[in-house]
Parts: structure tokens; sequence; C-alpha cells
């Protein structure tokens, strides 16, 4: 697979954190993008893929809000959302966990695993797990495209 795959909105480009084979040539290739996007600037021109909204706020370091995950992922928006407008009392049993992709369970803070997300801490839980779908994703290629 490659460097980029198009975002939710099938119109933009996010970074793919699913890549495989050898990760010192692909950091290389990350680095090398970065260079070309800083050439297109420098030099006035326009880049022919359009990042998605979040790539572009974590390469100028703009702020990230809950709405942005809407363009990476409308499955996860979509729950979080219902999780955000609803109670959940007696409706959802999580803790400060998730399952990523490779289904390993990470926390989302220091202990997590050990506290349950209630009606009184679910923003601070929604607030790290989209910081996590949103930031931490892809973060070590991100630094090497950083213009």
């Amino acid at each position: 697979r490659g460097l980029f795959l198009l975002s939710a909105d099938e119109d933009t480009y996010i970074i793919n954190p699913e890549t495989v084979g050898d990760v010192a040539l692909q950091m290389e290739e990350y680095y090398f993008v970065g260079l070309l996007l800083g050439k297109l600037l420098l030099d006035g021109l326009l880049c022919p893929a359009h990042l998605s909204l979040v790539l572009r706020k974590r390469l100028l370091n703009a702020p990230i809000k809950f709405q942005d995950l809407q363009g990476v992922d409308q499955e996860l928006f979509k729950s979080l959302e219902w999780i955000k407008d609803n109670n959940i009392t007696d409706v959802i049993y999580e803790t400060f966990t998730f399952t990523d992709e490779n289904d390993v369970v990470r926390e989302l803070k220091p202990g997590g695993s050990a506290i349950e997300v209630t009606e009184l801490n679910k923003i601070e839980w929604l607030t790290l797990r989209v910081r996590f779908a949103l930031l931490e994703v892809a973060k070590e290629e991100l630094s090497l495209i950083h213009i």
C-alpha cells in the first residue's frame, strides 16, 4: 500500500497508518514528500494532491477539533458523537483504552485500563480518544513531512 490513502470524504489524502514494507525506506519517502511540499510552497506552486483538513492542520500545528474526525473516520465520529450527545449510564461499558488497528489494547492515559468511562468523565475520554485518532496516528511519518 502507498504512503497516503483517501480520507473518509474520498476527496483528500491522509497519511496511511498501515503501510507495510521497508520502514527506513518509507521514512525517507515521507521526508522527501516534506521537501517536495516545501519546494512547492517556496516557488508558489500548487500541489495537485489535496491533503485532508486534519493533515493540513497537523502540518501547520493548528488546533484540532472534534468535528475534524468526521473527515478521517466517519464511523468513529458518529459513534463518539452519539456518546457525546447521550447519557451513557448503563449503556456504554468502556475504560480509558481502545483497541488499535493491530488489535493491541492501548491506554488513553496512564492507568486507563482501570478507569471506567462514566457520564462525569466521558468528555475527557472523548477528548483523549479524538486526540489519539487524529494526532497520535502516523506521528513519526508526519514529523518527517513537517515543512
